[in-house]
């Protein structure tokens, strides 16, 4: 939830485009797919399920890695 702050409270950029609202919903996006994975970890500890849910928080995370620098770029 923290993160989500950071994100929301940094900076804009000086001019306000589509792509710019674009790169921040999918940051927010990200944010909340990667709590909701969070809460299917702590929720279910069975090896299966945390592989599982390991490789989604990794592709959520590199898509978050993604969304950040097209957040920044625009």
């Amino acid at each position: 939830m923290s993160l989500f702050f950071v994100v929301s409270s940094s900076p804009s950029p000086s001019s306000s485009s589509s792509s710019s609202c674009c790169c921040r919903l999918v940051v927010v996006v990200v944010v909340v797919v990667s709590l909701s994975h969070y809460h299917l970890i702590v929720a279910h500890l069975s090896v299966v399920t945390m592989s599982f849910v390991a490789v989604c928080l990794f592709t959520s995370l590199c898509f978050f890695s993604i969304a950040c620098t097209c957040f920044w770029c625009c």
